[in-house]
Parts: structure tokens; sequence; C-alpha cells
């Protein structure tokens, strides 16, 4: 085997593992977090009133970008979101919403100990409000089991 044969299958092997590590991080198939929102909060243009909701990915999720399933009273959705990195792992499992205004966005799902996690993207609507916005502050909230 040449010397190039042997670094590339070095580079693939860690590129493999890499994957399977950092898809691990995020919520997977199986996993269900449960948590009490205690505002209204907007995803993809829809606001869902405070209360308790579980957060799901759909079954047979392959790809980086995981669809979850958000289950409330009388409330539900499915959304897609994109891998996030952070130097840091989390300190506890958490959404986290950005406050424009008087309006929760959720924008970030964080799984405690991991430096990956899921980021929901922001619609137009909502970069129109931040661009305009005077102050944007961060909140979290605590899921309580999974």
């Amino acid at each position: 085997m040449s010397n190039f044969t042997a670094k590339f299958l070095l580079v693939v092997s860690f590129s493999v593992l890499g994957g399977i590590t950092a898809a691990n991080a995020q919520i997977t198939d199986g996993m269900t977090l449960k948590v009490d929102i205690p505002n209204s909060f907007v995803i993809d243009n829809h606001t869902y009133p405070a209360g308790e909701y579980t957060i799901s990915a759909t079954p047979s999720t392959v790809d980086s970008s995981t669809l979850l399933i958000l289950r409330g009273k009388g409330e539900s959705a499915i959304f897609d979101t994109i891998k996030t990195d952070s130097a840091e792992a989390a300190p506890n499992t958490e959404l986290v919403f950005d406050k424009i205004d008087d309006q929760y966005f959720l924008s970030k799902i964080l799984i405690k100990g991991e430096t990956t996690g899921n980021e929901i993207t922001r619609t137009k609507a909502e970069k129109r409000l931040i661009a305009a916005a005077k102050k944007k502050e961060m909140h979290t909230v605590d899921v309580t089991g999974f």
C-alpha cells in the first residue's frame, strides 16, 4: 500500500468517526426532551403558548440536520435544525431563546456535556426584527428530564 493511500484511508477514518461523534451529540432518534417553557415563543413564524413540551427527533433521521418534533397540549410542529458547535461543553441540557423586543424565538437546543447541539434557522422576519431591535437578549430554559 502506498504512503498516499495509507494517509487517505487514515483521513477518511477520522472523518467518519468524527461525524459519528458529532451526530451523537445532537438530539437523536429515541431521545426525548421534556421542558416547561414559561413564555410564549416562535418557531418558523408560528407562535406557541407557554407550557409543557416534549422535543424529539423524527424517526430515521439520517443526515446532519435533524427534523425535530415539538409536542405540547394541542400544539405540535416539525422543524429542521442545523448542527451548531461551541468551544465549551454545555453546562446543562437547555433550550436557548433569543428575546427580541417582547418576543422569544427558539434558537438552540443544547445537550449537557456536549460541544455540539441543534440550531434553529432564523426566518427572514426574525432577521428583520433583530436588525431593527434596540436590544436583543438571550434566555435559557433548563430541560428537566430526558
